[in-house]
């Protein structure tokens, strides 16, 4: 079984990669308009956006060990809530207000960074999604200051639904439900494809929660995979086919780039079952990550990565802002990637960005994250006792308690992977999986 105490630097790189290539995507790619770059790696760029299926994979994979991992706690619910709210809902509020504050300044030369498809109530309610889906795709993604939190949206609805799933589903029917619902998502994006057509059905497809959750749930069924002593030693004595897993969905992959299959004109073989491979190829890239100690590993043990990483949540949100403010502050009606001032002013984006993103973790995200983590997951007896004691708030799980208690305490991973002093010994294993 995976034997850390330590959270595994792989995932944050993974997670820095991720970020990595949604910000190169719609920075460089989405507006490089001449023929700056070379054609093969205009192909390559053109598949950036699948960075945010490494991104639904590793959700699925980190949150679902966090889930797995307190599934018996008393206070299962009430710290998932109150932790997830801590991580998400803070930068994403100051980047809405922030939104409004340039919006009703009335700068003429930000106009790039709206769009009046989706209403703003929308945004409050992480329904985003479900809007652009019925605009046919109108306000996501790149040209939009709060286009690119449609996938927080699919997290988010993903949040509501996964704890329930795992708490009552039985330790040996979970992989099952699971399995059923990553095999559920092509067969809905297939009849959505058929129903709405072509034009709509490929926008609504790619926005919409059931049809990405097999990236999602197969990073829950791995999450499950990396816990059980008999699976880790298959995937440990067996990463060769894990490693053939990898080259045969790259190559699946690098055929879809060849054919010029994008998001954008979605044809029938991205939507039936291209999102699923592209799932399967991050997570077996994943699951070699953390079995070995081969060149996988190495890649994503770099410091740049793991940086990057650690500040995914604020380069993401704050990268189209960013960009926008500084084209807008230079008198470009819109960012472009087509001239030496341009590729200037990019250059000049992404070091604002990686500092203003930092300065969001050290002072802002971090420090609340941590208030969160005050609310620990606590196990059963001890709950009990501290009824019995009349005390109704949330017991800490200290080490001493579980001693005394005779329980074993799960295993523990919190988002972003940057509180180790919270992570608990654990008697059967010790697995810092943080996010």
């Amino acid at each position: 079984m995976l034997d850390r105490k330590e959270r595994s630097p792989e995932l944050d790189g993974l997670r820095g990669t991720a970020i990595l290539m949604v910000v190169v995507y719609h920075w460089v790619h989405n507006h490089s308009k001449s023929t700056i770059l070379p054609h093969k790696l205009e192909g390559l760029l053109s598949y950036g956006w699948s960075g945010v299926d490494l991104f639904f994979v590793l959700s699925g994979f980190l949150i679902g060990g966090i889930l797995l991992d307190a599934r018996d706690s008393a206070n299962y619910f009430k710290v998932f809530c109150v932790r997830r709210s801590c991580r998400i809902l803070p930068l994403y509020g100051a980047l809405c207000l922030l939104s409004a504050a340039i919006f009703y300044a009335h700068i003429g030369t930000h106009a790039w960074l709206y769009d009046g498809s989706v209403p703003w109530y929308a945004y409050l309610t992480f329904g985003q999604n479900f809007w652009m889906a019925k605009a046919d795709g109108a306000g996501f993604g790149a040209g939009n200051i709060a286009g690119i939190t449609w996938s927080l949206a699919v997290e988010e609805q993903f949040y509501l639904t996964l704890p329930f799933v795992i708490r009552f589903a039985s330790r040996k029917s979970l992989p099952y439900v699971l399995g059923v619902g990553i095999l559920l998502a092509p067969l809905i994006r297939i009849a959505l494809w058929f129903a709405l057509g072509p034009v709509y059905g490929s926008k609504a497809t790619y926005l919409l929660a059931p049809c990405r959750m097999d990236a999602l749930l197969l990073g829950v069924l791995a999450a499950c995979a990396v816990r059980s002593g008999a699976c880790w030693d298959w995937l440990v004595a067996h990463k060769g086919i894990i490693g053939t897993a990898t080259v045969i969905s790259g190559v699946g992959i690098l055929q879809m780039i060849h054919k010029n299959i994008n998001i954008f004109e979605s044809p029938f073989v991205l939507v039936s079952f291209g999102y699923t491979l592209i799932a399967l190829f991050y997570l077996s890239v994943l699951l070699l990550a953390v079995t070995s100690r081969g060149f996988v590993s190495r890649l994503f043990r770099s410091r740049p990565l793991i940086e990057l990483g650690i500040l995914a949540y604020g380069l993401y949100l704050l990268h189209e802002l960013v960009i926008g403010l500084v084209f807008g502050l230079a008198y470009k009606a819109t960012p472009s990637f087509s001239s030496l001032s341009t590729i200037g002013l990019t250059l000049l984006s992404g070091v604002l960005l990686f500092m203003l993103a930092r300065l969001s973790w050290v002072y802002f995200e971090r420090p609340l994250l941590k208030r969160g983590h005050r609310y620990e997951y606590s196990p059963m007896q001890l709950q009990r006792l501290a009824a019995r004691n009349g005390d109704s708030r949330s017991v800490r799980g200290r080490p001493e308690d579980a001693e005394d208690s005779g329980r074993p305490l799960a295993s523990c991973t919190t988002f972003g992977g940057n509180d180790p002093e919270e992570c608990w010994p654990v008697r059967s294993r010790k697995v810092w999986l943080g996010r």
